[in-house]
């Protein structure tokens, strides 16, 4: 994931979300501080998967954030809670 971090709540910028349900995802939008949103596309073109991705979530101690994640296949969603770990970081 690439961020800004001269502005917060960080604004993502671009990035990737492997090894997640019929990945790769591509990162299109979110932002990341008190509160975390991640918006993602399925760049995998297979039939019968989720397009969309929306991962939303609100800090934990330590670094981390908890929440739920959101899959929109041909128009309905259906989630998931997650417990999300940023582990790295890339200044852009």
């Amino acid at each position: 994931m690439v961020f800004d971090p001269r502005v917060y709540p960080y604004k993502i910028l671009s990035g990737t979300i492997t090894g997640s349900f019929g990945g790769p995802w591509r990162i299109t939008e979110g932002t990341f501080g008190p509160q975390l949103l991640i918006k993602a596309t399925n760049g995998s073109g297979t039939p019968h998967q989720a397009e969309d991705l929306v991962i939303q979530g609100a800090a934990v101690h330590p670094s981390g954030y908890t929440g739920t994640y959101d899959f929109s296949p041909n128009g309905s969603a259906f989630g998931f809670k997650h417990n999300t770990l940023l582990t790295g970081f890339s200044d852009p």
